[in-house]
């Protein structure tokens, strides 16, 4: 996969937002982290802080070299590593972490979350 450090010369789209017609640009970035999101799942806090961007299984931290800054992005966004990646949504407990139960997946399209993420209390 990825190295940290590694050169990266990636199209990325202008918006990630799940509506928006992909426009790509050419970035080059140079690799500062990868998160797999199957082994390190986004938190309910993580996921609400950006409900309508697009995801994949790889989200990575680099630095642009061109701009001089850090960005973070699931890789899967860009042309290069594009993929038809299901969404899928699964209980942990909220003391260990610790994986208990898949809600719902794999979904092909976003869900509309018809309720407050912060309402919910684990109750096992």
């Amino acid at each position: 996969m990825l190295e940290i450090g590694q050169r990266l010369v990636i199209h990325y789209p202008e918006s990630t937002h799940i509506s928006a017609e992909p426009e790509f640009r050419r970035r080059e970035v140079i690799i500062k982290s990868v998160r797999d999101l199957v082994r390190d799942p986004l938190t309910v806090e993580e996921y609400c802080q950006r409900t309508q961007v697009r995801r994949s299984r790889w989200l990575v931290s680099a630095r642009d070299v061109q701009l001089g800054a850090w960005r973070r992005f699931y890789l899967g966004t860009t042309r290069e590593y594009c993929r038809s990646t299901p969404l899928r949504l699964g209980l942990f407990h909220p003391d260990t972490g610790r994986f208990v139960k898949l809600l719902l997946g794999p979904l092909r399209r976003r869900p509309t979350i018809g309720f407050s993420w912060r309402r919910l209390r684990w109750s096992g």
